[in-house]
């Protein structure tokens, strides 16, 4: 040891950030609060949440200090519904059903600031930041912790105030991960699976995200994975790392796979997908049209149609049918082809109300996926207006008119 020239200090500062970066395997995250450039990992748990109109059977009192007749609010977090109020006083306190009793008699005010700078409601005039607030999850004492906004008496907006966040070493390279509770039912491990149809669009699992020290913060461009549904397992380069987060978040196991692994194919149909599945986020793109992906099911996100002629490259944003199933399943060994983009349908449907006929217009794929009326064409939208002309039996044009977005 003599050729440690390291100053006893220095010694444990290195032994302890040892014992916080591991490689592959076990390793305890430690819960922080959300700051102004980590928003957009609980982006996945926020939700906008409107006054209620009549009361109802869980307003059982207020609190003394009170102001005024004040405005409520319900949010279903986890298997139960919580209680929220703003009184009348400038600015106005928030109270907050923290135990889930049914009451607000027995509850304190929580005080206001003004979101930070980064945060995604700083330029709303008028918007007021609380928490973080403390409430109870589930049966067995665990807790969830909220950030709410409140959005004048319009609306309030409820997430997660903070994560488990942990450091790994993978294949020499150092990586942050993180998982959230975005379900609050005060646990960290449920993970995504996918839903039945394109109608099931609320995502009952926990937020995971990985970056690098490199990519600085988490953002959905993230080479890595950045923040979507708690998978399985996930894929870094080209290595599959299974996922295992303990209940309550004190520890997240990540190890070494090789999954079995089938063939989509969909052809050379210009189009580029992002699914969800089990196995993480994939986003898939290039003209060859197959991929070799790890067994399981997996749900279409969105989707981009490209094409290419003398004026310009263009392209159609698109979503899977909302009356058709979400994705498709990767057998071992095997090749599932999937039809996506052209030839498209272009359907007109009309509403009447009193005297006034009002047409829409819808754009679908070959495997029913709907696009958007409005084309880019070089990353910007195309100044191309769909125009509609109906004519009478005789085949005279009588009314003709251009479509309107939005």
């Amino acid at each position: 040891m003599k050729r440690c020239k390291a100053t006893t200090v220095a010694a444990l500062l290195l032994l302890s950030m040892s014992s916080l970066l591991v490689a592959q395997g076990r390793f305890p995250p430690k819960y922080e609060l959300s700051q102004g450039d980590a928003a957009s990992l609980l982006m996945m748990s926020g939700r906008f949440v409107v006054p209620l109109q009549v009361k109802t059977d869980i307003m059982k009192g207020v609190p003394r200090d009170f102001a005024g007749e004040g405005t409520y609010f319900q949010a279903r977090l986890g298997e139960k519904d919580v209680l929220f109020a703003l009184d009348g006083s400038k600015p106005p306190k928030l109270y907050v059903d923290t135990n889930r009793d049914g009451r607000l008699s027995d509850e304190k005010a929580f005080g206001v600031g003004s979101p930070k700078k980064g945060d995604q409601f700083e330029a709303i005039e008028g918007a007021r930041v609380y928490g973080p607030v403390s409430v109870a999850a589930g049966e067995k004492g665990a807790e969830t912790r909220l950030s709410i906004v409140a959005l004048g008496a319009s609306a309030i907006y409820v997430s997660q105030a903070g994560f488990m966040s942990g450091r790994v070493r993978l294949d020499g390279q150092d990586y942050r991960v993180v998982v959230a509770d975005c379900n609050f039912d005060g646990h960290y491990d449920r993970t995504y699976g996918v839903p039945e149809s394109a109608a099931s669009v609320d995502v009952e699992c926990e937020t995971f995200a990985i970056g690098s020290d490199a990519e600085g913060k988490f953002d959905q461009r993230a080479a890595v994975g950045g923040p979507q549904p708690l998978p399985k397992m996930i894929s870094v380069g080209k290595t599959c790392y299974s996922i295992q987060v303990a209940p309550d978040g004190s520890s997240i196991e990540m190890d070494k796979v090789e999954p079995k692994m089938g063939t989509l194919d969909i052809g050379k149909s210009g189009v580029e997908l992002t699914l969800w599945s089990e196995s993480g986020v994939h986003r898939l793109s290039g003209d060859a049209g197959t991929w070799d992906l790890p067994v399981g099911k997996y749900a279409v996100q969105n989707l981009v149609l490209r094409s290419e002629d003398k004026t310009g490259k263009w392209s159609l944003m698109g979503s899977p049918g909302r009356d058709k199933g979400v994705g498709f399943e990767i057998v071992g060994n095997k090749t599932t082809a999937v039809k996506f983009g052209q030839p498209l349908a272009v359907k007109t449907e009309m509403t009447v109300e009193g005297d006034t006929a009002t047409f829409s217009l819808s754009v679908a794929g070959q495997g029913g996926e709907q696009y958007m009326a409005m084309p880019f064409r070089d990353n910007v939208p195309a100044k191309v207006t769909p125009k509609l002309v109906i004519y009478n039996e005789l085949g005279k044009e009588i009314a003709s008119g251009l479509f309107e977005h939005g």
